[in-house]
C-alpha cells in the first residue's frame, strides 16, 4: 500500500529491539496495536521501527539523561497531518497509560534497560 511503512504487527508484540549507540545500548519492548496516551516531547518521521527507537535512545544520550521512556510509531504516512505534528514517530516521557490504537499499524516501543558504555 502506498504510504504505509513495513510494520510486521502483530508478530512483533512481545519481543525485543535494541539500538547501540557506541557501546551503549537501550533495550525496548514492543507492543503493537497501542498508544501511549499523551507525554509528547517531539515528533518526527521515521521510515521504520528501528529508527524511531534510535532517536529515543540518540535523544537520551544526548541529553545525558533518560527522558525519552519510549516511542509510539505509526506505519501509516499519510495518517501525518497536522493533527500529527507531520510526524509518525513520537517520543515519550511517560509510558503509564497505554490505549489501544490503530491496530496493525500501530506500535509502541516501552524503555526496558539501559546499559551504559
Amino acid at each position: 500500500m502506498l504510504g504505509v511503512l513495513d510494520l510486521n504487527c502483530p508478530t512483533l508484540t512481545g519481543t525485543q529491539l535494541s539500538v547501540a549507540l557506541y557501546t551503549a545500548i537501550w533495550t525496548f519492548d514492543i507492543i503493537c496495536g497501542t498508544d501511549y496516551n499523551g507525554g509528547n516531547i517531539l515528533a518526527i518521521t521515521a521510515y521504520s521501527l528501528q529508527n524511531c527507537a534510535q532517536a529515543c535512545a540518540t535523544y537520551n544520550r544526548d541529553y545525558g539523561q533518560t527522558i525519552c521512556r519510549g516511542v509510539s510509531f505509526l506505519s501509516n504516512l499519510t495518517l501525518t497531518t497536522t493533527y500529527n505534528y507531520f510526524g509518525n514517530c513520537f517520543l515519550k516521557n511517560d509510558t503509564s497509560s497505554p490505549i489501544d490504537n490503530l491496530g496493525e499499524m500501530n506500535a509502541v516501543l516501552k524503555l526496558l534497560n539501559y546499559t551504559p558504555g
